[in-house]
């Protein structure tokens, strides 16, 4: 029994009633328990009776670790006596992190729109290629970030998560404390009682402050399931951690997914049939040509703006919920650039970047292996603003034309 727990890499401390009378030389069964403690480097520390006259409840600890002191037996508590000890046992440190982060709540929102309006002004949308236009927005929007909400580094200690937690709580828990020494000192029934209700109190009061707390998060999903989901995931302590395969590091394995993923893509290209028959009589063949695309307005790309999602990309200049703040001085800057791309037949080089994420397709499954994988792209905000704008004027003209499959779900 002993051995399963002395190769523990921490310190140990088994306790507990082990019904072996320790103090009997002569028992058989003590010598083969007293054996196998010395055959793994135990030791037991309990010296008095603490069942009539037999030692039977033990501290056993490894002999080169000084974790307890102050052995006590305490009899007359119950049938067996109870044992008291003092653990040498330190605080486990704090946990420190450091990372960069801005005050983008601290923005003035007109302030930074009237800079917005300054710094794109100055865009050629006339002269310069879609790339450059969008080159520039980036470039413009960074600089403003920089200067309306500098990153900082700063240092934190890493806390329990406690949404729920007021002041109201945390003055209940300080006059807690006090009732508590006040009582240790004082040793009087009513300080006891005093106390106890108290602890009581505190307990309600957190039990209340957690039950208003996440019935209200319930509430405000209205029907989103992926919320609702991500708030129950939470109360059960089932958030996602993130399973990547081991590596030397973190570019060799970006490396291997990269060349993966890739090599995955062209696999699947090289499976498609290369020709394939077209029926030769044009007569019954419909042709469709088109030949540009019509240009957003500014309305349109307001509409389409505020319906979007605020997730945003590491590869934006602004996060999407600031973009919405500051919608009446950006959006006639996002509509020349959408209707640079559309006139152009151009997608901007630079949105065609993404952030491609590796998800584990099932729990379970070995994440060693790469295609247990599956890559989830986060693009950039614009690409996906130029996107929507061409997917509505192919959908007008699918619906025009009576393109689209039969079969096709239009959910």
């Amino acid at each position: 029994m002993v051995e399963n727990y002395s190769l523990f890499p921490s310190d140990i401390i088994l306790t507990g009633d082990f019904n072996v009378w320790v103090e009997d030389a002569d028992d058989a069964d003590a010598k083969k328990f007293l054996s196998e403690l010395s055959s793994n480097s135990v030791t037991q520390h309990v010296t008095e009776p603490t069942h009539d006259r037999h030692i039977l409840d033990l501290f056993i600890t490894r002999e080169s670790e000084d974790v307890l002191s102050n052995v006590c037996v305490i009899p007359g508590l119950c049938k067996h006596a109870a044992v008291t000890c003092n653990l040498m046992l330190q605080k486990p440190p704090h946990e420190w992190r450091t990372f960069t982060t801005r005050s983008l709540k601290a923005i003035d929102v007109n302030l930074f729109g009237q800079d917005i309006i300054q710094s794109l002004s100055s865009i050629d949308f006339v002269n310069d290629n879609v790339d450059t236009c969008v080159s520039k927005y980036n470039d413009m929007l960074c600089n403003l970030l920089d200067k309306h909400a500098p990153a900082k580094k700063r240092r934190v200690m890493i806390r329990p998560n406690t949404p729920w937690f007021s002041v109201e709580i945390h003055a209940a828990k300080c006059e807690r404390r006090d009732l508590e020494n006040k009582w240790r000192k004082s040793k009087l029934e009513i300080d006891r009682q005093l106390y106890c209700k108290q602890r009581q109190v505190v307990k309600h009061m957190i039990e209340d402050a957690k039950t208003s707390y996440y019935s209200a998060s319930v509430d405000m999903c209205d029907g989103d399931q992926k919320s609702l989901y991500s708030v129950v995931n939470n109360l059960l302590h089932k958030n996602k951690e993130s399973v990547l395969p081991s590596s030397s590091s973190d570019l060799v394995l970006a490396n291997r997914f990269s060349e993966y993923f890739v090599d995955k893509i062209e696999n699947i290209r090289s499976s498609f049939i290369k020709h394939c028959d077209v029926p030769n009589d044009d007569s019954c063949v419909h042709v469709t040509h088109i030949s540009n695309f019509e240009p957003v307005t500014e309305e349109e790309v307001g509409k389409i703006l505020m319906k979007s999602p605020s997730s945003t990309c590491e590869l934006d200049p602004l996060p999407t919920w600031l973009i919405k703040e500051c919608a009446n001085d950006i959006i006639p800057f996002l509509t020349c650039i959408v209707n640079k791309s559309l006139v152009s037949g151009t997608f901007p080089s630079e949105l065609k970047l993404a952030y491609i994420r590796p998800l584990l397709k099932k729990s379970g499954l070995d994440k060693q292996d790469l295609k247990n994988y599956r890559p989830v792209a986060n693009l950039s905000f614009l690409g996906k603003l130029i996107e929507r704008v061409v997917n509505a004027r192919l959908w007008c003209i699918i619906t025009q034309y009576n393109l689209q499959d039969p079969f096709q779900s239009h959910v």
